[in-house]
This record gives structure tokens, C-alpha cells and sequence, in this order.
């Protein structure tokens, strides 16, 4: 490998993992616009991953609130 860029990627405020491209062939400096285009995409990556999240936090909470009423009809 003779260049790498990378960027972390967060979710729910902790780091989720890293966002790594890699050049084997020969050294580079990175332009503004790659690393713009890195940025917006672990940008989504990590709007997407944070979507995901709360859908399964609903899909919990919605589960618990079937099991309470489950226990509370039986009562």
C-alpha cells in the first residue's frame, strides 16, 4: 500500500468503524474533492446506520409494549 485515506465513522456517538481507501500502486496526495467525496459518504453511512438504530429501537419498545399488554389482558 503507498497511500491511504480514512475516515471515522460514528454511531450513536461512539466510533462504529473506519472508512479506508487505499492506493496499492503508487504514492498520492489526496485531493480536496476526494476527501470531500470520503467525508460525504461516511456522512451517509452514518445517517443511514443511525436510521437503522432507531428502527430497531421502535421495533423493541413496539415488542415490549405487545408483551405488557399480552400480560396485563391475562391478569
Amino acid at each position: 500500500m503507498q497511500a491511504s485515506l480514512s475516515l471515522p465513522i460514528f454511531a450513536a456517538n461512539q466510533l462504529w468503524g473506519l472508512l479506508v481507501v487505499q492506493q496499492c500502486e503508487a504514492a498520492r496526495t489526496w485531493q480536496k474533492k476526494e476527501i470531500g467525496l470520503l467525508y460525504q459518504t461516511s456522512t451517509e453511512l452514518m445517517l443511514h446506520l443511525q436510521a437503522h438504530e432507531l428502527e430497531q429501537q421502535i421495533k423493541n419498545e413496539l415488542a415490549r409494549g405487545e408483551t405488557l399488554a399480552d400480560v396485563t389482558q391475562t391478569n
